[in-house]
């Protein structure tokens, strides 16, 4: 999680709007977030390409992304079953023209329709890399040197893994 410098002069704090369940803090239509315990701008992580900021409430720490505190303090409380979207597909651009509430469905086209989409060995989930997975398919294929138990054991996979990939029935984008 890196941190990220916030250049914010403290004269924007007469456009910011109190955030609503945190008493004392309050955010900006471009997604800046002040404290008027520390009454300074609040650092922020990054956390899946999001940005989130730590805040207190009842004396527990919260990390909230900044994107939701954005629209629930400007639009409203996310409704059921929606989430946040980036409308230009960049995640760290959290000014309120650029996000809207939306279904899981529209976020999954957005990631599609902006290249965002985590597929492959991008996937926070992966086992593999490209690489093995070529390897995979040469010497775990019907002409390869080993079966494919013995492949699984060596990429530490199972080995019904090991026949989709063989198989083209995962991993397809990797000729």
């Amino acid at each position: 999680m890196g941190k990220a410098k916030i250049n914010h002069t403290t004269d924007n704090t007469d456009r910011i709007t109190p955030i609503p369940g945190f008493p004392g803090y309050f955010v900006s239509r471009d997604g800046f977030v002040w404290s008027n315990y520390s009454r300074k701008w609040l650092r922020y992580s990054t956390y899946r390409g999001l940005r989130r900021v730590r805040m207190m409430r009842r004396g527990k720490r919260c990390v909230r992304p900044v994107h939701r505190i954005v629209l629930e303090t400007y639009v409203s409380l996310c409704p059921d079953g929606m989430q946040g979207r980036h409308l230009d597909g960049d995640k760290t651009n959290n000014k309120l023209g650029n996000l809207c509430w939306g279904t899981p469905k529209e976020s999954g086209r957005d990631n599609v329709l902006f290249g965002t989409l985590n597929y492959g060995e991008y996937h926070p989930a992966a086992k593999l890399t490209e690489v093995a997975v070529r390897l995979i398919r040469k010497f775990g294929g019907e002409e390869g040197e080993l079966n494919q138990r013995r492949v699984a054991e060596l990429f530490n996979i199972s080995q019904t893994a090991v026949n989709k990939i063989v198989n083209y029935k995962t991993w397809r984008h990797v000729e």
